[in-house]
């Protein structure tokens, strides 16, 4: 004890210096850099992921809207903003299952995109798809299999952000 309050009083401590505080610090700036570059496409990946599940989760229940509400023909409309009578049929039916809140899409592909739901009760098909525009789904950055490529065309290995039956 009397040997460390000497070494503390006589001015001699010790630590580490700024050059090795400085190494440390560039060294995990370093690490910290490689890593992130290794998980960013995961979360965008993870995001994609999320906005397939929210379209087919709208896609489930558009089928169920569409045969509970018993419209008969087709139409198509954007989620939230249905007009046509047999639409807003369809698409209160939906707010039942799904709430009145419109669902988000969060990947960069979809980051401007709005949900649309298509349904054709003679074909009895039912497509839900991200688009900026309504006429054409969003193109997925990664090889997502949906079925469906850009052009809402029933593919085998489409790789547009849309889902239906």
């Amino acid at each position: 004890m009397k040997k460390k309050l000497q070494k503390y009083l006589s001015g001699e401590r010790e630590g580490f210096s700024l050059v090795e505080l400085i190494i440390v610090i560039a060294i995990m700036a370093i690490l910290i850099g490689v890593v992130a570059l290794a998980v960013i496409p995961y979360l965008n990946r993870s995001r994609e992921s999320r906005d397939l599940s929210t379209l087919d989760t709208v896609s489930s229940a558009l089928t169920t809207a569409v045969a509970q509400s018993q419209v008969t023909g087709q139409g198509k409309f954007e989620y939230g903003n249905a007009t046509d009578p047999d639409d807003v049929k369809v698409q209160t039916a939906m707010q039942t299952v799904l709430g009145t809140d419109v669902p988000t899409l969060t990947s960069n592909a979809a980051s401007s995109a709005k949900i649309y739901c298509k349904y054709d009760t003679s074909s009895n098909t039912i497509v839900t798809y991200a688009s900026a525009d309504g006429t054409k789904a969003v193109k997925s950055e990664y090889d997502n299999v949906t079925g469906y490529d850009e052009n809402l065309a029933k593919t085998s290995g489409g790789t547009a952000l849309a889902v239906g039956n």
